[in-house]
């Protein structure tokens, strides 16, 4: 997906993208997610949902935080975002 934001066109990171994925699952789930949720929202949610993916979950929401308002990519943000999902995703399994 591409957001426009001041006139200017940008792809989202993968941090964004990954939250994006968060979200889509918690909507399959059955979780009404409203118009305008924040990224803190939805892993707040997803760590509710989730037992165990409080952690990763809201540290990859940081990521995507940065990404999305910040302007900002880390270094090596793919490898830790590759790595927080795994952690999300066992956890879901988990749950």
């Amino acid at each position: 997906r591409v957001h426009r934001r001041r006139g200017t066109v940008r792809r989202r990171g993968p941090a964004s993208r990954a939250m994006t994925r968060v979200e889509r699952r918690l909507r399959r789930g059955g979780l009404a997610i409203p118009r305008g949720a924040t990224v803190g929202w939805v892993a707040d949610q997803a760590a509710r949902t989730w037992d165990g993916a409080g952690p990763p979950v809201r540290a990859l929401a940081a990521l995507a935080d940065s990404e999305l308002y910040g302007g900002v990519r880390p270094p090596g943000s793919s490898a830790e975002v590759n790595r927080l999902w795994r952690d999300i995703m066992t956890a879901r399994r988990g749950s």
